[in-house]
């Protein structure tokens, strides 16, 4: 995990396993095994033959049954307890597990179906030759829902043969929805402090990991260089340490892209906080204050049926501003296949497509702030084809100049909204001013609100055919 210092030699670890050569396909690889394994487990898998489809449970100590105030019973179990079902083995000192309303078999019984549960410590769940531990878990067997923190899991590469150890700060998926890593690393050294390993911050896995549809953020490489001999160097004492710039790498293959890469690079702009004079503020060693002001990155993803789209993109954010933005181009082949995705769209209106956002927010005095965006899109379908996520998640492209004025209970805007996207079905205000007064006391137990508006609105419809 970050910020762990390697205690023992390279020369143990596995033959082939140096971190310089496919570090990132190895991560992809290994992250996929961690999760997907991890998701695989559910209630359909094939029992052992001795126990004809049901559940086993075993406890050392003690049991607690309860009422559960959804509906049904809960059953508590200490010190040791052992749970299998088909081919999933659980292993704990805890046990939480839900019977369902209306179900009278309990741990222990012929008939008993383990679908949910909750367990802690020296947790260690194994499905065949791959072995998962945590210190605690949620797993739902029926809905695939799955929960586990501080994660490990102990496999084998299936092509190379060669050890893979991952670990994770958290794993969760919900339902059969995506699954996610957080704080997810991975090497084929063995060890429980690996002498090098991959780190990434967030890992992303659409649907079944075999599809290749994964999203990876944040990937930093970790080396000790006393310990893992890059370099033979007798007399100079070498240091070793990078960042990788790769901040997310994806690989899909579509109907309307082909095969595809898309990956994302950037690199982190540190500030130096200072007080009202401008001295840097120092913390309790005497070092400034740091941290992290802002990220610049560039996108470059290439598409075999659409082509190479790229552009550079920036956030930032510091005591009182933020913003961000980003730029993105793509001259269209436009080799797309027949489909009823393809056939809703209109016709590709022109080889040159993209689009340019920005926005900038910042506190001006007092309690007055201001909201800077725009939003330039070159057609009505590039959000729907290229930025699907954003198209059905974030709001519709806007351009705006909003000032903002809060004080207790009274409020004035200022807002000029123009559109510069024509497909667009649009409200301007050219300018509008608002201004609110909520709950205002009076005497006598009285209290008066009030909102009054001034605004010059027009109507824009798509393609500027009917102004109103």
């Amino acid at each position: 995990m970050p910020g762990r210092t390697a205690r023992f030699p390279a020369d143990l670890c596995p033959a082939g396993a140096s971190p310089r050569r496919g570090a990132v396909r190895v991560l992809l690889f290994g992250l996929a095994i961690l999760l997907g394994a991890a998701t695989r487990v559910r209630a359909q898998d094939p029992a052992p033959a001795e126990t004809n489809g049901t559940s086993f449970v075993w406890q050392g100590g003690g049991l607690q049954i309860t009422d559960d105030p959804a509906g049904g019973r809960i059953v508590t179990m200490s010190s040791s307890v052992v749970a299998t079902h088909g081919k999933l083995k659980v292993f704990a000192d805890n046990l939480v597990v839900w019977i369902r309303e209306g179900a009278t078999d309990l741990p222990g019984n012929p008939n008993f179906q383990l679908r949910e549960f909750y367990a802690e410590g020296h947790l260690r769940m194994e499905n065949g030759k791959q072995i998962l531990e945590g210190e605690r878990a949620y797993v739902n067997l029926e809905s695939g829902t799955l929960l586990v923190e501080k994660a490990k899991l102990h496999t084998q590469s299936k092509r190379r043969g060669i050890p893979i150890s991952l670990s994770a700060a958290e794993l969760r998926r919900i339902g059969q929805g995506d699954t996610v890593g957080h704080e997810v690393s991975v090497s084929t050294c063995e060890f429980e402090v690996p002498d090098y390993h991959i780190v990434s911050k967030e890992v992303q896995i659409h649907g079944e990991w075999k599809s290749g549809d994964i999203d990876v953020y944040g990937v930093t490489l970790h080396i000790n260089p006393l310990d893992f001999p890059i370099f033979y160097t007798p007399y100079l004492p070498v240091t070793f340490g990078s960042q990788v710039p790769l901040r997310k790498l994806r690989y899909a293959k579509t109907r309307n892209f082909g095969p595809s890469i898309f990956s994302k690079f950037g690199i982190d702009i540190p500030a130096t906080h200072r007080d009202g004079e401008g001295k840097p503020l120092l913390d309790e060693d005497g070092d400034p204050q740091t941290d992290i002001w802002g990220t610049v990155g560039f996108d470059l993803d290439y598409m075999k049926r659409r082509g190479l789209g790229f552009g550079p993109e920036y956030d930032y954010q510091w005591d009182k501003y933020r913003g961000f933005g980003d730029v993105y181009y793509l001259h269209d082949a436009g080799d797309v296949p027949p489909s009823s995705f393809a056939d809703r769209l209109f016709p590709i209106p022109k080889k040159d497509r993209g689009r340019g956002r920005f926005f900038h927010r910042q506190e001006i005095w007092g309690d007055l702030s201001a909201d800077l965006e725009l939003h330039y899109v070159s057609d009505r379908n590039f959000r729907e084809e290229f930025l699907e996520k954003e198209f059905k998640e974030d709001k519709a492209p806007e351009t705006y100049v909003l000032l903002r004025y809060m004080y207790d209970n009274f409020g004035m805007t200022g807002l000029y909204r123009p559109r510069i996207n024509t497909f667009q079905d649009y409200v301007e205000y050219l300018p509008q001013v608002t201004q609110s007064l909520v709950d205002q006391g009076l005497p006598l137990g009285l209290y008066v609100s009030h909102n009054a508006q001034w605004a010059n609105v027009r109507l824009r419809r798509d393609f500027a055919e009917s102004d109103v």
